[in-house]
């Protein structure tokens, strides 16, 4: 290869000092991706997430067999299918009158459960946060009705109801920010060594080293006339 050095390569201490000649293009890409997402978190209503908790209860006499035990631990997942049956979601529609798909119910209602808990969580997502909770507080009803229709037994209960949250889960404008911070400065950046990559002149007697690989012998110096 000799020691010509590729006009492509550039060291890390270099792609410094290409950010430094690029500031003016790496901050113009900053400043329109946060337009841009600005734009977007304007346009995009905000979305609250209500949460209702549901608790499956243990048998009413203490369990000392193993299989009773492990029966009553495998309910929670038994449960959280049931819930998220289409006879659920059905009887959700049909009470609350909501004129939904059936993607858009799975969308917007969410049904969780924790390892090593007996505890279910149904969050609803609105753009009202009152109407977030009101879904989620009446689908919690009709969901352990119809659960102790089915399993036979009143073991799934209401813990806690839902409240209408105070902070969106969607838009989020700190993280969104910081994120458009993040992709103007990677944006901006690949342009600046785009650019430097492209750019063929010799400026100054460091890049007649750098690019050429030979030192200087001598620079005739810049005269006015």
């Amino acid at each position: 290869m000799g020691n010509a050095v590729d006009h492509e390569e550039l060291a890390l201490e270099e792609w410094l000092l290409v950010v430094a000649r690029r500031w003016r293009i790496i901050a113009l890409m900053i400043v329109v991706s946060i337009c841009l997402v600005g734009i977007r978190m304007a346009m995009v209503p905000p979305t609250f997430e209500a949460r209702a908790r549901l608790l499956v209860l243990p048998p009413d006499q203490a369990v000392n067999d193993v299989e009773t035990l492990e029966l009553y631990r495998n309910l929670v997942p038994t449960y959280k299918e049931l819930l998220a049956s289409r006879r659920v979601m059905d009887a959700v529609l049909r009470d609350l009158g909501l004129s939904w798909s059936s993607d858009e119910y799975r969308r917007r209602v969410r049904i969780r459960a924790y390892e090593e808990s007996q505890v279910l969580d149904v969050f609803v997502r609105d753009s009202s946060p009152s109407e977030a909770a009101r879904i989620a507080n009446r689908a919690a009803e009709i969901m352990t009705g119809i659960a102790a229709e089915v399993m036979r037994e009143n073991r799934l209960v209401l813990l806690d109801s839902a409240v209408p949250p105070e902070e969106p889960v969607s838009p989020r404008p700190a993280l969104e920010l910081s994120l458009a911070v993040l992709l103007g400065l990677l944006v901006g950046t690949s342009i600046g060594l785009a650019l430097e990559v492209l750019d063929r002149r010799i400026c100054d007697e460091a890049a007649v080293e750098r690019r050429l690989g030979l030192p200087v012998l001598g620079v005739i110096p810049h005269i006015d006339l």
